[in-house]
């Protein structure tokens, strides 16, 4: 009899935390994170750092350029509820490349054709931020990082003009903007992958990921 009983104290006892885990669950934020492999790269840490308090998402796979964004903004965002969504697009808009596959080796950006116009990238940014704000969720901009000078298919000055661009599409739909780049632009190079390389080591990531986080913990 007293065996039965503390049995079943043990599975009532088991279901509640089971019961209690499912509730703490659903009452954490739910963000998503839309952006290029440097997202890619910062999202598991940011998702440790917010674990208590936020479920991560990124949407699948890497976002790419704004025009691919205007095309599968629907889709990313689906039928979920986002409390807030941190977004970007540039690196890949403001990319040179020669005709053929988009790789690695086709960057040019003495012979090669960019990717997105100047003047096209601010319209879609703002077709994607007016489609986001629809959403309900609180929205952020984490602006475009740095290109090295010695990057074969990007103009190291052409980020600050596409950055400059997205702050005043942002400022019409009342987006706030982290400035990324100020903090990618710090960052020592062995934290970088080279001269020629656009992207992070590890603790590189760890570091975006800092700024990222100190952008969204305080709207959560």
């Amino acid at each position: 009899m007293i065996g039965d009983a503390l049995k079943n104290f043990f599975i009532a006892a088991l279901m509640l935390l089971v019961i209690s885990g499912e509730v703490a669950a659903n009452e954490k934020e739910r963000v998503l994170i839309i952006g290029d492999s440097i997202s890619l790269g910062y999202t598991p840490f940011v998702e440790k750092a917010l674990n208590d308090r936020a479920v991560i998402v990124h949407s699948i796979g890497n976002s790419q350029d704004s025009l691919n964004g205007v095309k599968n903004i629907d889709a990313w965002i689906g039928s979920e509820k986002w409390d807030m969504i941190s977004f970007n697009f540039g690196l890949w808009d403001l990319c040179y490349r020669r005709p053929g596959p988009i790789t690695q080796e086709n960057r040019d950006k003495v012979n090669g054709s960019i990717a997105v116009p100047f003047d096209q990238y601010e319209q879609n940014l703002t077709r994607i931020a007016e489609r986001l704000k629809k959403t309900g969720a609180k929205v952020i901009f984490q602006n475009t990082t740095v290109v090295p000078a010695n990057e074969p298919g990007r103009y190291a000055g052409d980020v600050e003009r596409y950055n400059r661009a997205a702050k005043a599409v942002m400022r019409r739909f009342d987006i706030k903007v982290n400035d990324l780049n100020a903090v990618s632009a710090k960052l020592p190079f062995e934290m970088r992958e080279s001269d020629t390389d656009v992207h992070y080591t590890e603790p590189g990531y760890a570091e975006l990921a800092k700024s990222v986080v100190q952008s969204i913990e305080p709207e959560l």
